[in-house]
């Protein structure tokens, strides 16, 4: 019976204090009853405590007081208004009723998600461009693929600014060379930077469709046999660039995205590309 006896006051007492929410940030805990007893500590909006079901008068008349522990070494009374109640009925009762107020204040808030023109990513690119140049008085062109990386929204060079960056390498030269111009297959490389602001015509939740206007700069080293001797060919170019696109965001974090640009430079050609990658 004693044992029994001992498990019923470990129930009383844990039935008779409750869970509470601060809401007030500085809120004093005090040693007495009284708005005059000197605080003891302060809580922060937001802190989680043990508090009292009954609410206790002030001894000098003035307010209500919870109970409150927030440590074995930190108890005293806290202000009715500081804090917010688990249970709405602050006596002990067979029946419980919660504080929809607390469960509101308690739940994890929902992170919000960036509208995707204000969202940074980062991904692999896959890009097909119908590099043009002019050799000769002669406009030459094929199709060259290129590898790279894609990197879109604010932050990356400027502060809330939606740009669309490319960095891109061939490691081999145009198809015409060989076709036209070479004794004995041309080797080098080209590299192509791209660096554009995006506009939306639709910017849905996980969804934009957009156009972009903004510069291109392109530096090639090929290496072009001809006959008995190799011409070592460098150049740097550079133009403006525009855009159409879409990009698509899943799984939260994730993106894809496609489009099409129109270079203009030395020479005008127009170039697709797909990346994919993650929230960065």
């Amino acid at each position: 019976m004693a044992e029994g006896k001992k498990i019923t006051k470990k129930v009383r007492k844990r039935m008779s204090a409750q869970s509470a929410i601060v809401q007030n940030s500085g809120a004093a805990i005090y040693k007495e009853r009284s708005f005059d007893s000197d605080p003891i500590s302060y809580l922060e909006a937001g802190q989680k405590v043990r508090i009292s079901r009954k609410k206790y008068p002030g001894k000098d008349g003035f307010g209500l007081f919870f109970k409150v522990i927030v440590s074995k070494s930190l108890k005293g009374y806290i202000a009715d208004v500081d804090v917010i109640p688990q249970f709405t009925k602050t006596k002990f009762t067979k029946k419980i009723k919660d504080n929809p107020e607390f469960e509101d204040y308690d739940k994890k808030p929902e992170k919000k998600k960036e509208p995707m023109l204000f969202t940074r990513y980062f991904g692999a690119q896959l890009a097909f461009v119908n590099y043009t140049e002019l050799i000769s008085g002669r406009k030459l062109s094929s199709k060259t693929t290129l590898y790279g990386l894609k990197m879109t929204g604010p932050g990356f060079l400027l502060e809330e600014v939606p740009l669309d960056i490319d960095i891109l390498i061939s490691i081999t030269p145009p198809s015409y060379y060989d076709e036209y111009l070479t004794t004995a297959p041309a080797t080098g490389f080209i590299f192509v930077s791209n660096l554009a602001l995006k506009m939306p015509f639709y910017d849905a939740k996980n969804l934009i469709i957009y156009y972009s206007l903004g510069f291109t700069g392109s530096y090639t080293n090929f290496k072009i046999p001809i006959g008995s001797s190799n011409l070592d060919s460098q150049e740097v170019k550079v133009g403006v660039i525009g855009g159409l696109g879409a990009a698509m965001r899943f799984s939260e974090k994730y993106f894809f995205q496609f489009d099409t640009k129109y270079y203009y430079e030395k020479t005008q050609y127009v170039g697709y590309g797909a990346s994919f990658g993650f929230q960065y």
